[in-house]
């Protein structure tokens, strides 16, 4: 027998919880002015999870195409309106908020997409999105976007073949892809491939992360006693460079227990997802945990010297409104799919 009844995911929460107090009591340690403007995020971005958690999701369905054409305006505005800051177009400023549309539309865009059966037609809408986001210049937001792509058509049976001839096409491709990076973004490929080229430029940035991580050590150098953090040796740290600011603070045991909470919330996504019965919904939830798994792996990837550097925040943690609140809307209405399901009982226990 159905049963429908009220139901929120406790689990989710409570990483949402760990991961901003964690984050928060960092960025205490590195500038008071940060962590108010962050503080100021973190009730912003509670107020969007709270309200598409209740919020009849369903309604979604009837207006993807109005909501990517949304998308694509607002996209636009940086390209038209945006500040400058390090060579990229990628923010608005309305009053005393920066925006940046380029994080604010990832839930919009996993809406659309959720809401296409047919892969050409989810393809040629992801085309635009991705182009606008890559021009200003922003590698790595786009790529957050098509992994929500891929990840929404790998999951469908019927598209798989499809998504690989693609994928195979894209890889051919990839030489051209290069002829439109921006000089620093060839520059951090380069400088990643090769450090010792430019110690004191390209490969600088992440130079600087890796020494922090590893003066961490085991339990980390205590809060706000990091010298390479304190003294402002690592660039960003505060935002694309955090996770290494942290572990600088609380050592490899902090970094491990950090890594866990993300596991744990996408193995619950993915848990979610597959009791799904609304295809919409599995969808978003897909789509969501693809581009936050992709989000997290490239930014501790990038932050252990794994990966180049990129301009991608740590979802939950790094400071910045905009990756936050985006984050938060998007679990947000992971919630209200799960809320609003019907289960038969039998597989509520599953879930739990």
């Amino acid at each position: 027998m159905n049963k429908r009844r009220h139901r929120f995911d406790w689990t989710i929460l409570a990483i949402i919880i760990f991961l901003t107090v964690l984050s928060l009591l960092t960025l205490s340690a590195i500038d008071k002015n940060i962590f108010i403007d962050q503080t100021i995020n973190v009730l912003i971005g509670c107020l969007g999870f709270l309200f598409f958690a209740v919020f009849p999701y369903k309604i979604f369905k009837k207006i993807t195409w109005p909501v990517a054409v949304f998308s694509l305006v607002f996209l636009l505005l940086p390209l038209v309106l945006g500040v400058i800051i390090r060579g990229a177009s990628r923010w608005i400023d309305i009053g005393p908020f920066s925006l940046q549309p380029s994080e604010l539309i990832k839930p919009l865009v996993t809406i659309f997409l959720s809401g296409q059966n047919n892969i050409l037609i989810s393809l040629g809408a992801i085309v635009p999105f991705f182009a606008l986001v890559f021009l200003q210049p922003d590698l790595g937001s786009s790529l957050v976007l098509l992994s929500g792509w891929v990840g929404i058509n790998f999951h469908k049976k019927t598209t798989r073949l499809y998504l690989l001839i693609l994928i195979a096409v894209g890889l051919i491709l990839l030489p051209v892809v290069w002829q439109f990076l921006a000089p620093f973004q060839k520059g951090r490929i380069t400088s990643f491939l090769n450090p010792d080229t430019d110690p004191l430029g390209g490969s600088y940035q992440s130079r600087q992360a890796i020494i922090t991580v590893g003066s961490g050590k085991l339990i980390g150098r205590g809060l706000g006693l990091g010298p390479q953090s304190r003294l402002a040796f690592l660039p960003e740290r505060h935002n694309d460079l955090l996770f290494a600011s942290f572990v600088e603070a609380f050592g490899f045991l902090g970094g491990a227990s950090v890594i866990i909470a993300y596991l744990v919330l996408f193995w619950r996504l993915f848990n979610l997802s597959e009791k799904i019965t609304d295809p919409f919904g599995q969808n978003f939830i897909i789509g969501t945990s693809i581009m936050l798994f992709f989000q997290t792996l490239v930014n501790i990837g990038m932050n252990i010297g794994l990966l180049p550097i990129t301009g991608l925040t740590l979802p939950l943690f790094s400071y910045g409104g905009s990756s936050y609140l985006s984050t938060m809307v998007s679990l947000g209405i992971v919630e209200a799919i799960f809320a609003q399901q019907t289960f038969t009982k039998t597989d509520e226990l599953r879930i739990r």
